[in-house]
């Protein structure tokens, strides 16, 4: 019953494609699944944490290829209607499954909230990096976590030149050891007793879905 729910959202909230371009969608990739405990447990966290200055060294990105974040010189290329493709109703499934208590209202405001984010990259990303389900479902983890941990977006948000606060998350979460996803977590500001089971959730959602494109779509948007 869930299943045809988030697909009935994911029709209703899927941007449409213009009526002079039909490109085809992406077809699927692997994505791991798995379950966390706990939902929104970053209400009761602080939401007024401050990010010191962004640390060196922590640029380098080492999965596909990331889009780059720039404004388009022409107008953006025409939307792609994803809502049937199935790599994307499954990384759906999957981010549904990461939040056992989440509710259908969180799921179809999970949905606007990815619809709102498709429509403005395509407005500054002209390589049209979110036309196909790869792309597609990046934006659907941003999304996620955006709506999942809103007291932690001070932290996640860019300063100045460089990348993202969750740009820097999403490379300490690839260590296999917890030393830098710990000073990571310190330098902005979310080491306290306070933020632990909100970030001990998010390091498990950045791991299984954190990459590149992830990385790149914070430090556009956030």
């Amino acid at each position: 019953m869930r299943s045809a729910h988030t697909v009935r959202l994911l029709r209703r909230h899927t941007p449409l494609p213009d009526a002079s371009g039909t490109t085809s969608a992406a077809q699927g990739r692997n994505r791991p699944s798995g379950s966390t405990a706990g939902t929104d447990e970053t209400r009761a966290a602080a939401a007024g944490s401050r990010r010191p200055d962004h640390a060196p060294g922590h640029d380098a990105l080492s999965s596909r290829p990331a889009p780059a974040c720039r404004r388009p010189d022409s107008d953006p290329p025409p939307l792609v209607a994803l809502e049937g493709d199935p790599t994307v109703q499954e990384h759906l499934r999957q981010l549904v499954m990461l939040r056992p208590r989440q509710t259908m209202r969180e799921t179809k405001r999970l949905l606007t909230l990815w619809g709102f984010y498709i429509r403005l990259l395509h407005r500054v990303m002209p390589d049209s990096a979110t036309s196909n389900a790869l792309g597609a479902c990046d934006v659907l983890t941003l999304a996620e976590i955006v709506r999942r941990w809103p007291a932690l977006m001070p932290a996640f948000a860019r300063t100045g030149d460089g990348p993202s606060g969750l740009h820097e998350l999403i490379i300490a979460s690839r260590d296999a050891t917890p030393a830098e996803w710990n000073k990571t977590l310190d330098r902005l500001g979310l080491s306290g007793p306070g933020y632990r089971s909100a970030t001990t959730n998010l390091r498990e959602l950045l791991t299984k879905h954190g990459n590149d494109s992830v990385a790149t779509f914070a430090d556009c948007l956030l």
